[in-house]
């Protein structure tokens, strides 16, 4: 496959030019170089040769060697333009008279034919390059970079169509399958539109540059599908044995990879946490999982398969991306991405029954170590020993958690059995070593009454409550800080986090010692021993550091909380449990809240800025019911 690229340039022969095509303008300006090379060399003999172009180099002593028998030699359509100038000319210094841009490009023995088509060939003759050519200057090149080539490519295949994902706009990626060499289109750039998979495009280039690591085409005309259903098998790059320097310069690379992930994951970079989320992992190649390199997923294909450390992985097809922050000296960062679940295999441990637990008289919860899925789950999926009836069971929204409705208990302590029918997301049956935990009655455990885990996708966010006693569901997270709560990529891959600031002219959490604050407020009705299970916090590195927690039973009135002070880090941290007084059980209203217990920025001694930003997650409230 070539490029063709065109490129004009004014010529600067233009009165010559114009005189060959019966222009009846009259040349002139300095001729005085042109002059002491020409004059030797003019005779009677060359006139018919002179050219519009040359007629301006004759010199005084020229002029005796004109004579009217001369002039039916000459070419009719030249005759206009020379005959009347060189003669009058002749007669003083003509030096003055010829064109200054007409000077460098006169030679005696270019004809006016040869000189007109010695210009136009310089400036309209395509060149053709290859498409590694047209990326080569994007070798190691810096954010930012862009050059304009516009070039016609033909023959690209296009490999993979990525979608919008959360915040993150989609586009295409295409290979060049003389050579292999790959490109991504980016969104909106042309307006013909995406082509599906397999098609095979002509198109003009009319930008790239390079977009936070990933260089790619910003801006293209004229897209032509020329035929569809390419076999892309051939065009796959097999990756397993790449180590991590092999990726240098990958961009855009359509592959194929097996490995295994390796911990939780983490943002996906570029402010896009809320579409994608990474992973490191490990592979025939990537012996030691680590920042380099990292699997990207959606958040959507994340949930839905419920990929999480340990499980193994293979894409069939995916294109290379990679990221690199803005700020001076940051790394390339490669990531192995995949837009489509059905070119992603996933194998998980099986799912484990972890936990049991009762209320004493007709409910059980049980908890396992995978999501399940709720279309496998019934209460005739459940047996006890001694018997005991089941009469309901529900899953819960992370699909780890059964609550069973049950007779009331009358023995002191029981063993479920979950049945082999019951699966998790990936349809693995439970491990048939880890299907059944025994637990007591005569302890009453502690149920979630008020849980905050935001939604799952742009389309769920919610600031009210998502778990907790039916008083509670649906009660508002809200906030001191000035400006508005809105979305961001959460802790774990299921969901999203609330987070404030960042946005002029909102001035956000700066100053706000003592006052500004995450708050929340439920009902504890029927419950005791009230306690802060769990909660998530982060701060940006210009946000607030220093938090702790303060209740009031009035919304005015505010206690602290005894060991409640934490430490931000412009990453997750998981805090809790922590203990609520006395004061606050079997009320109708409490009031929590997550209170700035410094001035102090997370990155130093300095103060928070007004572009400090602060997120909340998985905020967990339990409580024992009143027998």
């Amino acid at each position: 496959m070539r490029l063709m690229t065109l490129g004009w340039r004014l010529l600067p022969l233009f009165a010559a030019t114009t005189m060959a095509c019966g222009d009846d303008s009259t040349p002139g300006s300095d001729t005085t170089d042109a002059t002491n090379e020409v004059s030797p060399d003019v005779t009677p003999d060359v006139t018919p040769d002179v050219t519009p172009d040359v007629v301006p180099d004759v010199t005084p002593d020229v002029v005796p060697d004109v004579t009217p028998d001369v002039v039916p030699d000459v070419e009719p359509d030249v005759v206009p333009d020379v005959v009347p100038d060189a003669v009058e000319e002749t007669t003083q210094d003509v030096t003055p008279d010829v064109e200054p841009d007409v000077v460098p490009d006169v030679t005696p023995d270019v004809t006016p034919d040869t000189v007109a088509d010695t210009e136009t060939t310089g400036d309209t003759t395509p060149t053709t390059s290859t498409l590694a050519e047209l990326l080569a200057p994007f070798a190691a090149s810096a954010n930012n970079f862009e050059t304009t080539p516009n070039a016609t490519l033909s023959g690209l295949v296009v490999t993979l169509v990525k979608p919008d994902v959360g915040e993150e706009l989609g586009g295409f990626f295409a290979v060049d399958p003389d050579d292999g060499t790959p490109i991504f289109f980016a969104p909106a750039a042309g307006a013909a539109g995406v082509p599906v998979a397999g098609s095979v495009i002509d198109v003009t280039v009319g930008k790239i540059k390079n977009s936070a690591g990933v260089p790619m085409v910003t801006e293209f005309t004229g897209l032509a599908v020329t035929a569809t259903g390419t076999d892309l098998t051939s065009l796959r790059t097999n990756i397993d044995a790449w180590t991590e320097a092999d990726y240098v310069d990958s961009q855009s690379t359509y592959f194929e990879l097996s490995g295994e992930i390796s911990g939780g994951s983490s943002g996906a970079g570029g402010g896009l946490d809320a579409g994608f989320r990474r992973f490191a992992f490990t592979s025939t190649g990537i012996a030691t999982p680590g920042e380099g390199v990292q699997v990207r997923f959606p958040v959507s294909i994340i949930k839905a398969l419920a990929i999480e450390d340990g499980c193994l992985f293979t894409i069939t097809g995916g294109g290379m991306w990679a990221f690199r922050a803005p700020s001076a000296g940051s790394p390339l960062r490669f990531q192995p991405t995949v837009v489509d679940a059905g070119d992603l295999t996933v194998l998980c441990d099986a799912p484990r029954l972890t936990a049991a637990t009762t209320d004493g008289n007709t409910t059980v919860v049980l908890t396992f170590s995978r999501p399940l899925d709720p279309t496998t789950v019934e209460a005739a999926a459940f047996t006890f020993a001694p018997a005991l009836a089941v009469n309901a069971a529900v899953v819960s929204i992370d699909g780890k958690t059964v609550t069973l409705t049950t007779a009331e208990h009358t023995a002191t302590s029981y063993t479920v059995t979950v049945d082999e029918l019951v699966t998790d997301v990936l349809g693995e049956a439970i491990d048939g070593e880890a299907d059944t935990f025994t637990f007591d009655t005569g302890t009453v455990a502690p149920v979630v009454i008020a849980g905050w885990s935001f939604g799952t996708d742009a389309a769920t966010f919610t600031l009210g409550a998502t778990s907790g006693i039916a008083a509670n569901v649906g009660k508002l997270l809200s906030s001191t800080a000035d400006g508005d709560i809105a979305s961001v990529a959460g802790n774990t891959n299921e969901g999203l986090a609330a987070t404030l600031g960042n946005a002029s002219p909102r001035t956000g959490w700066q100053d706000g010692n003592g006052t500004k604050a995450w708050v929340v407020e439920f009902s504890t009705t029927g419950h005791t021993d009230l306690q802060v299970a769990k909660w998530v916090q982060r701060s940006s590195n210009t946000g607030p550091r220093d938090f702790r927690v303060e209740y009031s039973l009035n919304g005015t009135v505010w206690t602290a909380v005894a060991d409640s002070d934490v430490v931000l880090a412009n990453a997750y941290t998981t805090h809790g449990p922590i203990n609520l007084p006395g004061g606050v059980a079997n009320q109708s209203t409490v009031y929590l809240r997550w209170v700035m217990a410094s001035n102090t920025r997370v990155s130093d001694a300095t103060a928070v800025a007004i572009t400090g930003t602060s997120r909340i997650d998985e905020i967990v409230i339990v409580g024992t019911p009143v027998p």
